[in-house]
């Protein structure tokens, strides 16, 4: 299938074992997993644990402990991916925040502007040549570094 929700990984598979199956379908998509086995170990919980399992089920297994930990582990997967979404955002606004930071600060050492001027400066140039404010920030570092 092209779109998997979840993944149920028995640890037991024929060369491989489950924790490895998670670990390759977690490097080419990321997507809540959980782990059955017969075995309750310390060990296999520790690398189900850094595989990035959501779920860990000793076998046997009834109905309630399977719908349990499938609600469980699709509703710690989306508050992963939501956090994640937001760290992503936070890291890409700090990225920008040091490039108007870098621009203004080339702007008032070539131009002997004050911040304010070159903050509106900046802003011009993102204004007039359509670009977001981080793009408008790159062109005047890369401009700099060319002279």
């Amino acid at each position: 299938a092209d779109h998997v929700d979840l993944a149920i990984v028995d640890i037991n598979i024929p060369t491989f074992d489950g924790i490895t199956v998670v670990e390759k379908i977690n490097e080419l998509r990321k997507i809540p997993c959980i782990i059955v086995t017969a075995y309750c170990d310390d060990d296999l919980i520790a690398r189900a644990n850094r595989a990035g399992v959501y779920g860990y089920l000793q076998k046997p297994i009834d109905r309630y402990d399977l719908i349990s930990a499938i609600g469980v582990a699709s509703e710690r997967f989306k508050e992963f991916s939501r956090l994640q979404m937001e760290t992503d955002k936070a890291i890409k606004a700090l990225e920008d925040r040091k490039l108007v930071d870098r621009a203004k600060g080339i702007l008032m050492d070539r131009f002997g502007l004050k911040e304010a001027d070159a903050m509106r400066a900046l802003q011009k140039k993102a204004r007039d040549n359509n670009l977001k404010l981080a793009e408008a920030a790159k062109g005047i570092i890369i401009a700099e570094r060319m002279l």
